[in-house]
């Protein structure tokens, strides 16, 4: 580790580099000022040069994903595009809605206007995240199936009537009296809060606006269906970490969220075991632990040698009334006697 350093310096952007990202090993850059290059990796050490490949988006770039089933890249910033890299050509150009997206996932209501800071892909969908929304697009048809809007989790309130206490308190008004000025001042907070992250999978998406504590996990089955079940926008479920979180990511069922301050939370998906573990104590013998025949343990034994009925130490006896005969050479209760 003591002998990593920087191998080489990557200058062309006209603007600040906005994201990076890794396609098949393969560095690729992207500017505000809406260039796409890709670098060769394996240049010597301290070489400069020019990308290998220049793509031009519509606009700035903010964020990359190279995570597609394709092996494509998808780029995000006043809009959303998807590129082949390899035939160095656009394959598509998302339109985001006009507006936001309400409880319903109808991407008709609140705040459009804004670039997306954040864009994740998987299957057929690709959603964007930008302050107080997150849109999601079917690439089959280019068709956008629907938005969701920044959740208004207790969290999320609690903040906002933090903020807007002193103001409150400069006005007079008492919490149970007229209307409230945090209610709205909340809707407000939440329709511009800015975008932590957004990523999902084949069955769920993950998303979290800032500044909060809740991740929220949306059920995106029924999308790719093409008949969305109603509240589908809704989150199934709410991950509260301890502190605000900064920035996220999943794999499979495991997800890692950063906290402000020097902490990360963890969360699992998995089903937990239905079985408890079992008790960690003294071994039996090898003979009680399997039972007299070869199964049970300590109560299957008491079972086999009782016939389940607590018979004390009588065989289990077969369909005609008779004790199962003792193999030879097998083990034997009793030595045999001696007779002359």
């Amino acid at each position: 580790m003591d002998e990593l350093r920087c191998a080489r310096a990557l200058r062309h952007h006209a603007g600040a580099v906005a994201a990076v990202a890794l396609l098949h090993g393969v560095p690729i850059s992207a500017g505000e000022e809406g260039e796409i290059c890709l670098w060769e990796a394996g240049a010597a050490a301290g070489a400069g040069g020019a990308p290998i490949l220049t793509l031009a988006a519509d606009g700035p770039v903010a964020a990359l994903d190279a995570s597609s089933p394709g092996g494509h890249l998808v780029s995000a910033g006043w809009g959303v595009e998807g590129w082949d890299m390899a035939a160095a050509q656009r394959l598509f150009s998302l339109v985001p809605p006009a507006g936001g997206g309400d409880e319903d996932g109808d991407a008709s209501a609140g705040g459009g206007g804004l670039g997306f800071n954040c864009v994740a892909s998987g299957g057929s969908l690709v959603a964007a995240g930008r302050a107080g929304q997150v849109v999601l697009w079917d690439v089959r048809t280019s068709r956008c199936v629907g938005a969701i809007a920044a959740a208004a989790s207790g969290d999320a309130a609690a903040a906002a009537a933090a903020t807007h206490e002193p103001s409150k308190r400069r006005s007079g008004s008492s919490e149970e009296g007229g209307a409230s000025p945090v209610a709205g001042a909340g809707s407000a907070a939440n329709a511009l809060a800015p975008c932590v992250g957004v990523q999902l999978d084949d069955w769920k998406l993950v998303s979290g606006w800032g500044p909060s504590r809740s991740l929220a996990v949306y059920d995106l089955r029924s999308l790719s269906g093409g008949a969305p079940r109603a509240g589908w926008a809704r989150p199934a479920l709410e991950l509260l970490a301890p502190a605000r979180v900064t920035c996220f990511r999943f794999h499979e069922q495991v997800l890692i969220a950063g906290q402000k301050g020097a902490e990360c939370a963890l969360w699992s998906f998995g089903a937990p075991s239905s079985a408890p573990p079992e008790p960690r104590g003294p071994s039996l013998p090898p003979h009680l632990a399997a039972g007299p025949d070869g199964g049970g343990g300590a109560d299957g034994g008491a079972e086999g040698w009782a016939g389940g009925g607590g018979g004390g130490g009588r065989r289990r006896k077969d369909k005609k009334g008779k004790p199962p005969a003792v193999p030879k050479g097998g083990d034997r209760r009793y030595p045999k006697r001696r007779t002359r």
